[in-house]
């Protein structure tokens, strides 16, 4: 595997905000041209042509600007209903993808706890990529020592925390691996950290397993030893950042699978589904929401919170979900 300082440069946010600007003033300065040269009396056809290209240029506009400086900084509360056999009644809360750095700042961090406690869950998930790259801040995190769930706050780390990523053609590099400092950072604030392993929960007399795995892209990532030993009986939610984890056969053991990582593809349109290529190298379909893996595992992808790559989302919210066990 390949070792780095840092991650690459069409990683970092300079870039992409140079481009972002850029698309802005093109756009802008497009729709500008265009509409002076609708004011000119012109052949039907040329109009038409002109009409349209300046209708794609300011919808461009707008929607560049829409998504890079408005949807990133909205939030919704995303509910779902999931069943499963001999568990108990439980309500969680589960945010994911934090990415602390250059976009997310504690200010949005605090937001989300607000909103998190607002929900009274049971348990709380946070699954993983808490920050964006090896400069993040730690410090953006300290909001989240207000988080509250009586059932306590369970969490896995992702890549960008262990500086593990995938280049354009999909292969491994590694840069700084943060795991450690985050942990060492959060348990004292009641956040336990699952790292291939797992602990029981009874609630009404019933008993539900919470089991976490290191990120599927590490060395590290047991699945094997985070649910061995698990009774049969006893049903499991296991916690991984990369759904990546399907690949192995032993996750469909589980009854539950929560996943973060891909962003919904951050990029979005309707009835298309993501532009952009996803850090996963399972099938694309798997980009968010519910899948089910056979009659008893059913995988759960959120589409997080944060951003990478570009400041911007496009019809893909940042979301916290609640998920009702039944």
């Amino acid at each position: 595997m390949q070792k780095r300082s840092s991650q690459h440069f069409y990683d970092q946010a300079w870039f992409w905000d140079m481009l972002i600007i850029l698309l802005l003033i093109v756009s802008a300065a497009s729709s500008h041209w265009l509409f002076f040269l609708l004011q000119k009396p012109h052949d039907a056809l040329i109009t038409i042509g002109l009409g349209t290209f300046f209708a794609v240029m300011s919808i461009g506009f707008l929607l560049t600007f829409y998504g890079s400086f408005i949807e990133p900084k909205l939030l919704r509360i995303k509910h779902q209903q999931i069943a499963i056999k001999n568990a108990p009644t439980l309500r969680i809360a589960i945010a994911s993808d934090f990415h602390v750095g250059p976009y997310k700042k504690a200010a949005f961090v605090k937001h989300v706890v607000e909103r998190i406690n607002g929900l009274k869950p049971d348990v709380i998930f946070l699954v993983g990529d808490f920050l964006d790259n090896e400069k993040s801040n730690l410090s953006d995190l300290k909001p989240l020592k207000n988080l509250k769930a009586p059932k306590g706050i369970f969490a896995v780390t992702g890549n960008h925390d262990a500086g593990m990523y995938l280049d354009i053609h999909k292969r491994p590099y590694q840069t700084v691996d943060r795991t450690k400092e985050l942990e060492a950072m959060l348990e004292p604030m009641g956040i336990h950290f699952l790292k291939n392993e797992h602990t029981i929960l009874e609630i009404e007399k019933k008993k539900i397993a919470i089991a976490g795995i290191d990120d599927a892209f590490m060395e590290e990532c047991d699945l094997e030893g985070a649910i061995a030993d698990i009774p049969k009986n006893i049903p499991i939610i296991l916690l991984s950042h990369n759904p990546d984890i399907i690949r192995d056969s032993l996750s469909k053991t589980c009854d539950l699978i929560i996943s973060g990582h891909t962003h919904g593809g951050q990029i979005r349109l309707p009835f298309i589904g993501p532009l952009c290529p996803m850090p996963i190298r399972i099938p694309k379909k798997y980009d968010q929401g519910l899948f089910k893996m056979n009659k008893n595992c059913t995988l759960f992808i959120t589409h997080g919170l944060g951003e990478t790559w570009a400041r911007a989302r496009l019809f893909c919210v940042p979301e916290i979900v609640v998920v009702e066990i039944r």
